[in-house]
């Protein structure tokens, strides 16, 4: 069961991408931080259902934290 959830979750990130957005402190206009963003390949929006997908559970949370941390 666990592994058909991993490789769930794994084809989930596979249509997924970041995005390093910077922050612009607005009195001088200068970058002072980024953030990075989770964007969908397919229309570079935020993925909610495939977010609230990995989200859902601690298992699978765990699974989506673990690719994060082995690909960020």
């Amino acid at each position: 069961m666990k592994d058909s959830l991993v490789t769930q979750i794994y084809n989930l990130t596979a249509s997924l991408s970041f995005e390093l957005q910077p922050i612009i402190n607005a009195e001088n206009l200068k970058i002072c931080d980024y953030e990075l963003l989770l964007r969908s390949k397919n229309n570079n929006s935020f993925p909610l259902k495939e977010f609230t997908l990995l989200t859902k559970n601690n298992e699978s949370n765990l699974i989506f934290m673990a690719w994060l941390k082995k690909n960020c």
